[in-house]
Formats: structure tokens, sequence, C-alpha cells
């Protein structure tokens, strides 16, 4: 095996894949400009960790389950109601979670309140946290099935595990104890 070929190999066995992409021709260019061999690696290694993080947040929506992907762009502060826009902007700094504080959004049908917990979600996940998206129907029947197959502590890691919980449709379940009893 020649030595284009060892790297090669050595390169798919630790993975990395985005250097072994791209070396031949980031060496060539490092070598018209005349880059030294440190400036070459920071290079090629800069490129497999923005790739690698790049998947990582795909990974991340992905598990998040979030029934579509939504940002505050595509969102209509002033309709139908006047939102307050800059609240808003706070939370998705996302600094409610290193002080360990929840957010609960609130308002009648049609103002955006889905809108605006997918777009936390998809703001998580590109940070590096973990989420997870579900309606609260979902989550009690998922839980109902789990109890039935004697799988709960297994499901509830699905609750727990990620950093972001965010639990859509609260309002049409029951409040009442006995109610969301009932649910379960």
């Amino acid at each position: 095996m020649d030595v284009k070929e060892q790297l090669q190999h050595d390169l798919e066995y630790l993975r990395l894949m985005r250097i072994k992409e791209i070396h031949e021709e980031a060496a060539r260019e490092s070598s018209e400009k005349n880059l030294s061999h440190i400036e070459y690696l920071a290079k090629v290694i800069s490129e497999e960790a923005s790739a690698r993080f790049q998947r990582s947040v795909t990974a991340r929506i992905h598990q998040a389950r979030f029934s579509v992907i939504k940002t505050v762009d595509g969102f209509d502060f002033n309709h139908p109601e006047n939102i307050n826009k800059q609240q808003i902007l706070k939370i998705l700094d996302m600094d409610f979670m290193e002080d360990k504080k929840n957010v609960i959004i609130l308002g009648p049908p049609g103002v955006g309140k889905s809108h605006i917990a997918l777009s936390i979600g998809y703001k998580a996940c590109l940070k590096g946290i973990r989420a997870y998206f579900t309606t609260a129907i979902d989550a009690i029947n998922y839980l109902r099935a789990s109890i039935a197959d004697n799988t709960f502590l297994k499901c509830m890691k699905q609750y727990t595990g990620p950093r972001l919980l965010i639990i859509d449709e609260l309002g049409y379940l029951p409040i009442d104890k006995e109610g969301v009893m009932r649910q379960l």
C-alpha cells in the first residue's frame, strides 16, 4: 500500500471523512498560496470540525422530531395580535436554559405559540442543545402504552434525556387532576 492509499485508509478508519474528501485539493491550494504546514493542517481540521458540527445539528434536528422546521424569521409579530418581539428574541438567546428556567407560551389559538416553540427548539439544536418536541396527547398516549407494555422507564428517558422538552397543545387536555388521571 502506497502512502496515498495508507492516508485514505487511515482517514477513513479515523472517520475523518471531510478531510478525506478535501485534503488533496487543500494541499494543492496551500502549495499555490505558499501556506505553511500548520496553516494547511488548520484548514483541513477546521473543515472537518465544521462538517462534524453540521452533521450533529442535522442529527439533533432529526431526533427532536419537530413537526416542521420554523424560525422567527418567518414569524409575523404583528398579526393576529401584537407579540412582544424583544421578549421572544431574548428567549431565543437560550439564556433561560443556563438559568435552569422554564418557558411557557400562552395565548389563544392561532397566535403562533407552536411556531415560537418550534423556533426555540430549532435554535437550541443549532446551539448544540438536544431538544425533543411532542404534543401533550402524544406524550400521554406514549406513556400510557409504556405502562401497559412495561417500558415506562425507557419511555421516560425520551422525555428526560434532552435538555429541552417542548410540549405543545397542552391546553387541549383536561387540566384538573381527575381529568389528567383519566388520560393516563
